[in-house]
């Protein structure tokens, strides 16, 4: 078409680098090294509560993370006061913000050795935190050295490879999160989940069940991981 240069370019180079991390963050999700990463997502979902909670006038006390090898993490943000309609999905949509921005960075390749450095002093704290057991204290503190070692000592390459993990990482937490909300949603609509506290409230004069806000969550989140990718 006169007028109109296309040149379409693929960097080969960075697909292999996300396939290769979509490959090692799959596998990773089944074994013990996924428990750090479980903490952290935690921990984010729990810190979207209480900024949520700040924001909208109320006052957080603190949260916890409790830390099942066999049945997962859990948290508990306690809290007063603040508009439950944006507290509720701040967990949920928080982590997925969260690994929406990490795929977005890697689009920044120079600043990847910087968020990495970041992000293994913030692996490295939930860790000190909320670890509970010697084995995931010393598996998250070996990631967080990995982290630092490749942030200052690695090719660029590696540093955006870790990205990519931490985000495919969080697409595995989402989906995880998605079928736990959905199960509670179905099996305990009145419970003290996320779900059951905003069906309690309307919005926009409409008050939907646990099970639609559920539903409305997940498809908000993997929308935004969508678009980031």
């Amino acid at each position: 078409m006169e007028g109109f240069d296309f040149n379409p370019q693929l960097n080969i180079e960075a697909v292999v680098i996300l396939v290769a991390a979509a490959v090692a963050g799959v596998l990773l999700s089944f074994t013990p090294l996924f428990y750090p990463f479980q903490l952290l997502f935690t921990t984010i979902h729990e810190l979207g509560h209480v900024f949520a909670t700040i924001f909208t006038g109320g006052e957080a006390k603190g949260f916890w993370v409790y830390f099942r090898p066999k049945n997962g993490t859990r948290g508990e943000a306690l809290r007063e006061g603040g508009d439950d309609r944006f507290i509720s999905p701040a967990g949920y949509l928080g982590t997925a913000i969260f690994s929406a921005g990490l795929i977005l960075l890697s689009g920044f390749p120079y600043l990847a050795p910087y968020t990495v450095g970041i992000l293994g002093v913030i692996l490295l704290l939930s860790i000190l935190r909320h670890g509970r057991s010697f084995s995931t204290a010393l598996i998250g503190s070996l990631w967080s050295a990995l982290f630092f070692w490749v942030a200052w000592n690695a090719e660029l390459i590696w540093s955006v490879f870790l990205l990519y993990l931490l985000a495919i990482l969080g697409i595995v937490r989402a989906i995880k999160d998605w079928q736990t909300i959905t199960y509670l949603a179905r099996h305990d609509p009145s419970g003290s989940h996320d779900a059951a506290h905003m069906a309690k409230n309307k919005v926009m004069g409409c008050r939907l069940s646990a099970g639609c806000w559920a539903s409305l969550w997940s498809i908000i989140s993997f929308l935004l991981l969508g678009v980031a990718f």
